[in-house]
């Protein structure tokens, strides 16, 4: 019995962390963030100016363009700054969604053509591997283990109410295990943020 070991590990690429800008189908908000992906490649997470992350899971993406395949959303770009080139060729479309047909579209831009052109075609390769899509035990436990690391507070702990969110169908089961651990749980007023390991 071999342990999985994904063959696919994110390149340095997507290691280093990537300004970039954020842009909003559905509003008209234009947000600087900071890209990265996890040492594991299970998520794709950003970070905005005031320190909240958002992630995605890799599994998720259905699809990453740039260039004229892209779904550039109706903003107002002038404020974003010096662009030199095309905008189309600086945006990362990423689209995801639990099926093909309830798809969002995530917009990011780059700062240069080739950084958009290499995060998309990185996280395609990440996205359609099969051994990702299809993981034992082992590494589906590292994977919980790395979003709730992956979502601090302002301390740098885990929040509890993101093991709940994880662990939605059985509140209750939840509750009682983080009890018998001795750690803070719900059932505690004010329950203590966890520290990660």
């Amino acid at each position: 019995f071999h342990a999985f070991n994904p063959p696919l590990l994110p390149s340095l690429i997507l290691a280093k962390m990537h300004l970039a800008t954020q842009l909003r189908c559905d509003s008209s908000t234009v947000t600087p963030v900071t890209l990265r992906v996890d040492p594991q490649g299970y998520f794709l997470y950003w970070t905005d100016q005031n320190k909240e992350t958002d992630l995605l899971d890799i599994t998720h993406i259905k699809d990453a363009r740039t260039g004229k395949c892209t779904k550039t959303p109706k903003v107002k770009l002038l404020d974003v700054g010096n662009l030199v080139g095309r905008i189309e060729n600086k945006m990362l479309t990423v689209v995801t969604g639990p099926d093909m047909v309830n798809i969002t579209y995530l917009n990011f831009m780059a700062f240069q053509e080739e950084v958009a052109k290499e995060w998309a075609e990185e996280l395609f390769s990440l996205a359609s591997n099969l051994l990702a899509q299809n993981m034992n035990r082992e590494p589906s436990l590292e994977k919980a283990y790395t979003r709730l690391k992956l979502q601090p507070n302002q301390e740098g702990r885990i929040p509890v109410k993101n093991i709940f969110r994880m662990f939605t169908a059985d509140r209750k089961r939840v509750d009682t295990a983080l009890e018998s651990c001795n750690l803070p749980s719900g059932r505690v007023a004010g329950a203590d943020p966890l520290s990660p390991a």
